[in-house]
Parts: structure tokens; sequence; C-alpha cells
């Protein structure tokens, strides 16, 4: 039988000594890799929930302030014009608490103050503000903040809205988000329009442009999870309501609006009523949360920047142009 030698003890000392130093070597280095890891995640993990440090550099680099676009409509043409007493900054064209006494008192405020912001040839605020003719002075929405509308239906409006912010704040700026059931009133309006009116399959709203992100569900449902998320991306800074279009009709789903946003309006936001006035009932829905609003906040200020119509304090029928305009002051 041949015998097999393996080498003298010292040789195999020698390699169980080197297999020894390989194995602990490798480990070593997976110990550190792991460690550093976890520290960095941890890290990672303080400064997102302890964000003290540069909190206010932070802050100062992601929360919006409301900075409006350079937008000078050639007033050679036809279609510029100036708004009617638009630049009249005086304490009487204001709307605040401090003007009225109830509710009757408010509407007729409301009344006097629209019948000096009528526009031009009966311009609708939401194409005043949008689409041409461009009008030299209008107060535009600021690129930055919050730009949400709410009651989408087929996207007429919200189209109008962020193919104006794609152009003049380019395509890298945030999103106009569009909040609507798609199912329709959540409640009777008035007559003619019973729960369930309005019901709309959201793939109706699929030509939306590409700056529009679309948010189906009840407002009440789907609101306080968007701004926290939003908040979240902001640092736990809240970013202020830059532009607010309320075509919600009932007043359920506006006051539901203004109790989840109502903080975040700051001079400067602009807000459109699709349905303020002008309509049987119109004083027990948005008419009626926004008196209810400004009776509950104090330093709220309004103007108005624009109505096609005048105000009708008792309409007995549908009169076409309902929507009013308005900036926080």
């Amino acid at each position: 039988m041949q015998r097999v030698y393996f080498g003298s003890r010292r040789q195999i000392s020698a390699v169980k000594s080197r297999f020894l130093l390989r194995y602990f070597s490798t480990i070593t280095r997976r110990f550190i890799l792991i460690f550093l890891s976890i520290l960095s995640l941890a890290a990672f993990l303080f400064y997102i929930e302890f964000p003290s440090y540069g909190k206010q550099r932070m802050q100062h680099l992601l929360c919006p302030v409301l900075q409006r676009p350079n937008i000078t409509p050639n007033s050679s043409m036809n279609s510029a014009y100036h708004l009617p007493n638009i630049g009249f900054s005086s304490e009487n064209e204001t709307i605040s608490n401090f003007h009225y006494r109830n509710y009757s008192d408010f509407k007729l405020l409301l009344q006097s103050r629209i019948a000096h912001r009528l526009l031009h040839h009966g311009e609708l605020p939401i194409n005043a503000l949008f689409t041409n003719p461009l009008f030299i002075d209008i107060p535009y929405p600021s690129c930055d903040g919050l730009w949400l509308e709410f009651g989408v239906f087929r996207g007429e409006s919200i189209c109008k809205s962020a193919n104006w912010k794609a152009k003049y704040c380019g395509n890298s700026s945030n999103p106009v988000f569009g909040f609507d059931s798609f199912q329709g009133l959540p409640v009777d309006w008035r007559p003619n329009y019973p729960r369930g009116h309005f019901s709309l399959n959201s793939s109706a709203t699929s030509y939306v442009p590409r700056n529009v992100q679309l948010v189906a569900g009840w407002f009440i449902n789907t609101l306080p999870s968007f701004l926290q998320n939003i908040d979240h991306h902001y640092r736990d800074c809240s970013p202020p309501m830059t532009y607010l279009h309320v075509d919600s009709d009932v007043y359920d789903s506006a006051r539901d609006i203004f109790y989840l946003l109502g903080n975040r309006l700051v001079p400067g936001s602009i807000i459109v009523f699709d349905e303020l006035t002008n309509y049987p009932t119109y004083d027990k829905h948005e008419m009626k949360v926004l008196f209810e609003y400004m009776s509950s906040h104090a330093n709220f200020r309004l103007r108005v920047i624009g109505a096609a119509t005048p105000m009708y304090l008792e309409p007995t029928q549908d009169i076409y142009y309902q929507s009013v305009a308005f900036i926080v002051v």
C-alpha cells in the first residue's frame, strides 16, 4: 500500500494559520460593512425624525414662497385691457368680518364688491386668469405652492389652469391636482340636481395635460392623506395654497374643503368659486361656507378679482354666470 504524505506538522500548521487569517479577515470586513450600513441608516432616520439640524435651511429650500410669474401682455393688442378698479387698494374694497354683522349684511357687501369688479364682455373669471384675452393687471397665481381643483367633472377648467401653469411656470413645476369622486353629487343639491348627478367615469378625463394629477374619491376621505404626503415631501413644512378652485356645488363638500385647507390660505392665494351666486338656494351652499369661514377668522380678508355678471340677491332661476374669483389680501 502506498502512503500519502501531507507534509510536516509545521507545514500543516502554516496552512491552518493562513486559512484562519483569511477567514477572520473576511468576517471582519463584512462586519465593518454591516456596521457602517446600520450607522448610515440610523443617521438618515434620525435626520428624518429630528431634523432640527438644518431644518430652517431645508424649509428655506423647499417651502414655497408665493411669487408671481412675470407676465406682461402686449398692451397694444385690442384683447389686452385693465381690470375694472383692480388696482384700487382701498380698505373699502376688501371683505372681512369687520364689514358685516350677519349673513344678510355679508351678501349685500359681496354684491357691492362684485359690482365694482365686473369683467369686460361677461368674461368668466377662469378665462380671465388663464386664457386670452389677457388682462394687463390681473393678479396671476404664483408658480409655487399648491394648485388644487375640487370638482373636475370633464376637466375643462383644470386643463386651462394646467396649460397656463406649464406655459408660464415650466414643465418642471409642481402639478395641478384635481379632486373628484366621479360618483356625482354626494347629496341632493337643488331641483333637477339630485344625489349622483354629474356622475362620470374618471376615464372621461384621460385627456388632461401631463401636469395634472387626479385624486379620485370623496374629499373628506382623500384630502387628509394627500396633505400628509405633501407635508412630508416638504419636510413637515405645510405649503400654502396658491390656487384653489371650488366647484363642489353643495355645502357639505365646500365645508370639508375649507375645514382642511383654510389654514393654508395666505395673502396672495387665489380662490375661484364656480357656483357662488345667481341660482335659487345659492345662499345654502358655497356662499354659506364662505360666510362661515370668514366669520370665524377675524384676520382673513378677501378682494374680488372679477365676476362675469352682477350678483342677484334673490334669483328665481339659474343665471349662467355664477362664478367669482378672489384674492386673499
